[in-house]
């Protein structure tokens, strides 16, 4: 297993300090685009707390959680990824399947779960589809809106 390298000073992986500026103030941002925040949570309760909002206004809330989330990974790695590789990728000149890789260790690093790529379909229509495993999901809800989302920065299509 490739060893990840860690910053001297704070001990977060490297990956994610180049790309992110920690403020005086505590907040983290992203160097490419500073309205983009990004923010340390305790995560496990937050299913059994969607679950509870739903119980309490009596109709679940799984697919506005999935929406907002799949919006935000979107907008997220809309700013990671250059517009000339998503011009690529939108053209079939670039497999997905490095880029998938790569976000693949990127969502581990950021502490969101486990992701595998079952598998992929990618012919740039409305048939495309992904298939992955997650295993320690931060939220399976979130976790479906990002694969979503992320698969929406790629395509430049709602998933």
């Amino acid at each position: 297993m490739q060893q990840i390298k860690l910053c001297p000073e704070c001990k977060v992986p490297e990956q994610i300090t180049k790309d992110h500026l920690w403020l005086n103030s505590g907040v983290i941002v992203h160097k490419a685009n500073q309205a983009t925040r990004l923010a340390f949570i305790e995560c496990e309760n937050l299913d059994p707390l969607f679950k509870g909002i739903g119980e309490i206004i009596g109709m679940p809330i799984d697919r506005m959680v999935i929406d907002i989330a799949r919006r935000a990974a979107a907008i997220y790695l809309g700013n990671q990824i250059p517009p000339q590789v998503r011009d690529m990728i939108r053209k079939q000149e670039l497999e997905l399947e490095p880029i998938i890789d790569t976000m693949i260790v990127t969502s581990r690093l950021f502490g969101l779960g486990k992701y595998e790529l079952v598998d992929i379909r990618s012919e740039g229509d409305e048939g495309d589809y992904n298939i992955s495993r997650i295993s320690e999901p931060f939220s399976l809800l979130i976790c479906a809106g990002t694969i979503a989302g992320s698969r929406q920065a790629l395509s430049g299509r709602p998933a």
